[in-house]
């Protein structure tokens, strides 16, 4: 839409009043209007005056709001000169705007609520350089959370993926394959770091790749959830009683992993650089 610098729009959080915009080009003076008329009322705002005058990196206009109360999915995209992530916590925002893991986010407990999710839609020139989207995404959340954050290393208790020397177990992927998990099950192509991702989300401790294995591998792992596996009461007990009994014959994860990847997780301690939330608002500040 040249000629319309700085405006954006959105009745919805998808990007729909642009798409309309370029449907509707008999007269883009007319549309132009339209589209800036419904971002004022959309509330999305253009770049801050105090994020250009302190020289950060900045999106041309964005959009920062707590989403809908029941809102269950959960999405991402950067492409093409969009950012759109919905039903983030606080902290999972923290992830893909510094680019690290979640266990290297250390903060209030309710940054990681799944009760405090937001919803960032932000629009930047389409040939900006992949490294600046990052720093505009930091910049984003300090303006609108009032986030202020600094990193420190800290030794904390970790797993150490690693083999335990029977590789047969571990097959090359195929190209096409895809992830997929659910509570006691991981099966897809990953690399050995992915996997230590996963792993992190289910042992509540980072765990990290040791094995000096390169590629991707065709992964089944079938396993006992770990609060079952640790007996621990369910919320409903006819819930509990039909996973205890479907998880029966399982092993638990780190046994599934000896037995049916040839890896184990070792506990070690290890030093982790975390990025350490000072102060951060619950609700951001208007668009």
């Amino acid at each position: 839409m040249t000629g319309a610098p700085g405006c954006f729009g959105s009745g919805q959080p998808s990007f729909r009043v642009i798409r309309i915009g370029v449907e509707m080009s008999g007269s883009l003076s007319k549309v132009v209007t339209v589209v800036c008329f419904l971002a004022a009322a959309a509330g999305i705002s253009g770049r801050s005056g105090a994020m250009l005058a302190a020289g950060l990196p900045a999106f041309d206009v964005a959009s920062v709001k707590r989403a809908a109360p029941g809102d269950r999915s959960s999405a991402y995209r950067t492409s093409g000169g969009v950012v759109s992530l919905h039903n983030f916590t606080l902290a999972e925002l923290l992830v893909e705007a510094y680019g690290v893991k979640s266990y290297q986010i250390a903060g209030p407990r309710w940054v990681e609520s799944k009760e405090l999710k937001y919803v960032v839609e932000a629009r930047y020139p389409a040939d900006t350089p992949k490294d600046q989207v990052r720093p505009m995404l930091q910049a984003l959340l300090a303006e609108r959370f009032g986030l202020k954050t600094h990193r420190e290393t800290k030794e904390l208790p970790v797993y150490a993926l690693m083999t335990d020397g029977r590789l047969t177990k571990l097959k090359k992927a195929g190209e096409g394959s895809d992830e997929y998990s659910n509570r006691g099950y991981i099966a897809g192509a990953y690399s050995m770091s992915d996997l230590a991702d996963e792993l992190s989300d289910r042992v509540e401790r980072p765990v990290l790749d040791r094995t000096a294995l390169a590629g991707t591998f065709e992964i089944e792992l079938r396993f006992t959830p770990d609060d079952l596996a640790r007996n621990e009461p369910q919320r409903n007990d006819t819930a509990g009683s039909d996973s205890r009994a479907r998880y029966r014959d399982r092993p638990s994860l780190f046994t599934a992993m000896q037995e049916q990847l040839g890896l184990r997780l070792v506990a070690k301690k290890a030093r982790i650089e975390l990025v350490v939330v000072d102060h951060a608002e619950r609700t951001p500040t208007e668009n």
